[in-house]
């Protein structure tokens, strides 16, 4: 009984989660058929577009056996000129169809190059397009069909369909959208191996962060003419990572000194006698499953002149309270947007003498206290019954964002759960809300998960914009809350 059960439950998991995706493809579609889209030509941050997406897939890719990697050029621009949000809905269609054909255990790739022979019409030798690239290695697409699949309601063989479902408006709506843009879209594919979904945008001129246009031809993708007065020590024991890191540095014609921990032993190298001088500018950067407060406190009582401290990790844990900048992934980060970012980290944390906190976010489920924010009675139940059964210590339940506000103000939570859409207050503004609010000695902001079942590239954007550090989409399934909340720890 209890096994005829469970899989009636998944049989309604998997068609609600269906109905939504159909709903969600004919929106979409029926827009772009009426002209009723608007594309907004802008100043865009390319790693922001990127985060976004990698993010909005991680716990259904993990949950699949899917390893997602990423392949970024360091020619790559931080910013160029295009409609960030359709990017992304480009972007987040073909990766949903990637870890969708793919066999459990596989590998995803998305990767950011530039390209000087594409099929973008004004692309050139001065005047490169970006690509931007989804591969899966699932079982391929005949060659006769690589116009059929980009067409509405098709799919490349009658067994796809049965296989795994869908509309067949995916790539249609991606084709229209890379279209709008003055982008092409084309496919590579082997039978039996693997798809590659290959998108050109156009790239006469990139934008800096100040603002102004240069030409690629000026050489703008090779940071080397920067001057810098640093060095960086690197803390972690991870060789892929290392070596990918250490690449980077090199392009950027930056010092990097490795250390495999924080031990004083590990910092007896080449490094040593800078560390000690007065003018030199001590840059950690230290993978935080390998920090140590011990360590760290020595090295910085050894330190002469000034000291710059960045953490990275999944977790936001052990260091982090300490860091002074964290960075979720170095992997997943365009190498010249992470020189930027570690440019603007040492030129403002220089000359600040920082404090570690000593606030961390509790490591085991039952002394989390959550506080949901839900509208819908059945809902209430569901999510209630969703974190008693993670092991959730303490839940208090309000009706709409302006309850969620008080609460959150008056008693201490580590997590909020936010649906998006309640009366008297939305989620957004009750998010905004929260981070706005100052904190007092009593307790400090609790962190935001949006828990809706709002899908959009628009809408998720929306909401990492007020504050929130995750989105999850209704209906979900335990393991997915649980997941994200580990990942929080």
């Amino acid at each position: 009984l209890l096994t005829l059960k469970k899989e009636s439950i998944d049989m309604i998991l998997q068609s609600g989660e269906l109905l939504r995706n159909v709903v969600n493809d004919i929106l979409d579609y029926s827009k772009l058929v009426s002209g009723n889209h608007v594309v907004e030509i802008q100043r865009t941050n390319l790693q922001d577009v990127l985060s976004t997406v990698l993010f909005s897939f991680e716990t259904s890719a993990k949950l699949k056996g899917i390893t997602l990697k990423t392949q970024f050029d360091e020619r790559v621009p931080a910013f160029f000129k295009t409609d960030g949000r359709r990017v992304q809905q480009i972007l987040f269609n073909l990766i949903s169809n990637a870890i969708k054909f793919s066999p459990e255990g596989e590998t995803v790739f998305l990767g950011a190059t530039l390209n000087y022979q594409s099929c973008t019409p004004r692309a050139s030798a001065l005047h490169p397009s970006l690509r931007l690239y989804v591969q899966d290695h699932g079982e391929g697409i005949e060659e006769n069909n690589f116009d059929k699949i980009f067409e509405p309601f098709q799919q490349a063989s009658v067994q796809t369909e049965r296989l795994y479902g869908g509309t067949g408006l995916g790539l249609s709506i991606t084709k229209k959208l890379v279209k709008a843009l003055g982008a092409s879209i084309v496919v590579e594919s082997r039978v039996g191996f693997y798809a590659k979904f290959i998108v050109d945008f156009p790239l006469d001129e990139i934008m800096t962060p100040s603002g102004e246009y240069k030409f690629l031809d000026f050489d703008l993708c090779n940071p080397k003419i920067q001057e810098r007065n640093y060095a960086v020590d690197f803390i972690c024991s991870s060789q892929p990572t290392v070596r990918k890191v250490t690449k980077i540095f090199q392009y950027f014609n930056i010092k990097l000194y490795v250390h495999s921990s924080l031990s004083i032993k590990s910092f007896q190298s080449a490094s040593d006698e800078k560390f000690k001088e007065m003018d030199y500018t001590a840059v950690f950067l230290i993978d935080e499953a390998k920090f140590d407060i011990e360590e760290y406190n020595r090295l910085l009582s050894l330190a002469r002149g000034k000291t710059v401290t960045l953490t990275f990790g999944r977790n936001n844990s052990a260091g982090c309270n300490v860091s002074q900048k964290h960075f979720r992934s170095l992997e997943q980060m365009i190498p010249a947007a992470f020189m930027l970012d570690l440019d603007e980290s040492v030129m403002k944390f220089s000359s600040i003498k920082h404090v570690p906190s000593k606030t961390t976010l509790t490591t085991k489920f039952e002394e989390l206290r959550v506080l949901v924010a839900e509208d819908n009675l059945v809902n209430q139940k569901v999510i209630g019954r969703m974190l008693s059964r993670i092991g959730i210590g303490t839940v208090r339940i309000v009706d709409n964002g302006k309850k969620a506000v008080e609460t959150e103000a008056n008693e201490p939570f580590d997590v909020v759960l936010m649906d998006r859409e309640m009366p008297i207050m939305d989620g957004v503004e009750a998010c905004r809300k929260i981070q706005s609010r100052e904190e007092p000695n009593r307790h400090p902001r609790a962190r935001i998960i949006f828990l809706t079942a709002h899908v959009t590239c628009d809408m998720k954007e929306e909401c990492m914009d007020a504050g929130a550090i995750a989105f999850l989409t209704k209906p979900c399934k335990v393991d997915e809350v649980r997941k994200c909340l580990r990942d929080l720890k």
